[in-house]
């Protein structure tokens, strides 16, 4: 019976000289005495395991990580500073279609995990993928002679947000205001509603229901303008950046907030965005 695919290359890693002509024949000539050769030889050992395991199958690996570990800490180094991963993305995608979350080459192998051996000192395993989220923050502060909110101010967090009702900081006068419909909205940025209060002339032209920052992973942390906020309530909310006013006045359409921006409600309140 002639040597299995994974006998031969190791016969060819290992410079284990064969006799049967015809296995030879498969997987060359040379034995991949260099790094050049033996990443080809891992790569095409790689692409044969999973090509046994899921061929023809489809399945979404989105939520998986393909991990392979190299024992051979100078292989292993060779590995990292060349293309071979990218090259082994792209393989495995051409040639099989499979779309893993993320590719991961580790070393060394832990004495007790459970993984199958492609090669000598290689090996290959799946497991689950969880994307690392990015943590943002920002802060919202008063601007002194031009309003109060309710606090010193009022920190933003992109993984509080989401638990928060409708993924959202609510920006209005008052905490907790009692809405036309006799429901209580929150307002996580409230602004200062005590008529005792020295700012109160000029917060009490911003809408219980002003606007709301939501958060968004590739643009950050945005301003949303509420119907409360925009000229079909007789009211106004800007951005003020750089010099430049910018006007939000479609309830649909949300504005990126960049540090130092100033958030302008009703002409009179003025907040200021800082990133952390």
């Amino acid at each position: 019976m002639g040597k299995s695919f994974f006998t031969l290359i190791a016969d060819l890693i290992n410079g284990n000289k064969t006799e049967e002509a015809g296995d030879v024949a498969n997987v060359g000539t040379t034995a991949p005495n260099n790094a050049i050769d033996k990443k080809s030889a891992l790569l095409e050992a790689v692409i044969s395991t999973l090509k046994s395991n899921y061929a023809g199958v489809k399945v979404s690996m989105a939520d998986k990580s393909l991990v392979l570990w190299v024992n051979d800490s100078l292989f292993y180094d060779s590995l990292m500073l060349g293309d071979f991963k990218q090259q082994m993305i792209t393989t495995v995608v051409d040639e099989l279609g499979l779309e893993f979350g993320e590719l991961v080459i580790r070393s060394p192998k832990p004495a007790d995990n459970s993984s199958a051996e492609v090669m000598p000192g290689c090996y290959l395993q799946i497991e689950g993928f969880q994307k690392k989220q990015m943590v943002s923050r920002g802060v919202i502060y008063s601007v002194p002679g031009y309003g109060s909110i309710i606090g010193d101010c009022v920190n933003l967090d992109s993984q509080e947000i989401h638990r928060l009702p409708a993924s959202r900081y609510n920006i209005g006068v008052g905490v907790q205001p009692r809405m036309s419909d006799g429901s209580h909205r929150v307002n996580q940025i409230a602004v200062n509603d005590d008529p005792a209060s020295p700012d109160y002339e000029k917060n009490k032209y911003v809408s219980r229901a002003h606007a709301n920052i939501i958060y968004n992973d590739k643009y950050g942390f945005m301003l949303c303008v509420e119907m409360g906020g925009s000229r079909v309530a007789q009211k106004r909310t800007h951005i003020y950046r750089n010099g430049r006013q910018i006007e939000l006045n479609n309830t649909l359409v949300p504005e990126q907030l960049y540090d130092d921006d100033y958030i302008v409600l009703s002409k009179h309140v003025h907040l200021l965005f800082k990133k952390v």
